[in-house]
């Protein structure tokens, strides 16, 4: 009975390393988008920016920080769609962005000034 009871923890203990292994290599293969936004006019940052990231699979987003930097991980690799926009700047679209697995890319993003339109 006590060797069942050993052989079982053992049993466990191995499960839950493979299943952590895993979970590591799953995360591992996730790529990474990073930047920074800017008035094209200026080289002002652009605080509060949108950045969306979508695919046929999924729509992601983040929001530039005070430094106009934004960074998303945890994307799958494939083809996304990158949409950068910001209240009185037109908005930039880049299609067919690709990401590898593991890659981090990096996009500097300058959006020009259009005017609030009333």
């Amino acid at each position: 009975m006590k060797e069942a009871k050993v052989r079982w923890a053992s049993v466990s203990l191995v499960v839950i390393f493979l299943l952590g292994l895993v979970a590591i290599s799953a995360y591992g293969q996730s790529a990474t988008l990073r930047g920074t936004v800017t008035d094209a006019e200026t080289g002002e940052s652009l605080p509060g920016a949108n950045i969306i990231v979508s695919s046929a699979r999924v729509e992601t987003g983040a929001a530039a920080d005070a430094k106009g930097q934004f960074v998303l991980r945890g994307l799958l690799p494939g083809t996304y769609t990158v949409t950068v926009s910001y209240i009185g700047y037109a908005k930039e679209v880049m299609s067919n962005v690709e990401f590898a697995a593991g890659e981090t890319k990096s996009l500097d993003i300058s959006l020009s000034p259009t005017g609030i339109q009333v």
